[in-house]
């Protein structure tokens, strides 16, 4: 009966600190998943559909880095509507972009050029799951000095509009 006793009373001390040792403690799984930032903008010929600017992919094939337009240099005495500006971010920040024009030159003579409407432009911050949006800003060229077009030699003209990144604030 002692053996028993004792061998009972082992099992039972056995047990106890089987069961005392057993922490229930929670696990856990870290899930990393870094996304990139960018900010991009591109120009078209014509507007961007609304769809274009719901992914990356999407808006980068419906805008280029450069397009080419011809336009009626006596119409220079107005405003002329060259292309499109658009932009999407997915940063925090707003991106602010500078655009400026070259004056249309031909060999040794020039047609001073100016941007219409604003110099600047800004593709706003991402925010609510939402990419910050610029949506088919229309650029506009118009000559610096009235009826200088009318009055341009001939020959080929050729200026370049820029449209630059200058921070992101």
């Amino acid at each position: 009966m002692k053996k028993t006793i004792v061998i009972l009373s082992i099992l039972l001390i056995a047990t106890t600190a089987m069961f005392a040792t057993v922490v229930d403690g929670n696990k856990s799984i870290i899930i990393k998943a870094p996304v990139e930032g960018f900010a991009i903008f591109g120009v078209s010929t014509s507007s961007v559909h609304y769809t274009n600017f719901k992914t990356k992919a999407l808006f980068e094939n419906a805008v280029q880095t450069t397009i080419e337009k011809e336009i009626a240099i006596l119409d220079l005495k107005n405003d002329v509507a060259v292309g499109y500006l658009s932009g999407i971010n997915n940063t925090a920040s707003a991106v602010s972009l500078y655009v400026t024009t070259s004056d249309l030159v031909s060999g040794n003579n020039t047609i001073g050029l100016k941007v219409v409407n604003s110099y600047s432009s800004s593709i706003p911050g991402s925010s609510d799951s939402k990419f910050g949006t610029l949506e088919n800003t229309i650029l506009k060229i118009k000559e610096t000095t009235p009826g200088a077009a009318a009055l341009a030699p001939a020959g080929k003209y050729e200026a370049t509009v820029t449209i630059s990144l200058t921070s992101n604030t």
